[in-house]
């Protein structure tokens, strides 16, 4: 759609956004100062290296490396002393990381006697693959 954006004497504030994706946007209440989102042109780098990148170097940008790391382990269920055998980490440092996964709903944990088994969730799953099944 068509629309001229009146000055009247007021700058312009151009904003790129990685959001705008199919053309420019403006403001449409006409008492705030006008401003003027674009496509930002060219991509930036590092989206092309993104797209390319495997799923859990993708994960681990999201929710750290250790944890990253901890989930993957998670392919059959383990202990938390298990988890921080596994990965080199202080029991406590592996307890909190499990805590947060499971509060996420990455994985689920149950006790087994005296146990307590962590598991990966059908979400953790998919978001270890990179996309839901």
């Amino acid at each position: 759609m068509d629309r001229e954006l009146g000055l009247q004497g007021r700058s312009l504030t151009l904003v790129p956004s990685f959001f705008c994706v199919r053309a420019p946007l403006a403001l449409v209440d006409e008492e705030l100062p006008p401003v003027l989102v674009h496509p930002l042109s060219p991509e930036p780098q590092w989206l092309a290296r993104s797209r390319r990148a495997d799923p859990v170097s993708s994960v681990a940008q999201l929710i750290g490396t250790s944890r990253a790391r901890l989930l993957r382990q998670l392919d059959r269920p383990m202990t938390t002393t298990g988890i921080a055998a596994a990965l080199g980490l202080a029991a406590s440092t592996a307890s909190r990381h499990v805590s947060v996964l499971r509060d996420a709903g990455l994985l689920s944990s149950r006790r087994q006697g005296v146990r307590v088994l962590h598991r990966r969730t059908r979400l953790g799953d998919d978001l270890l693959a990179g996309a839901p099944r």
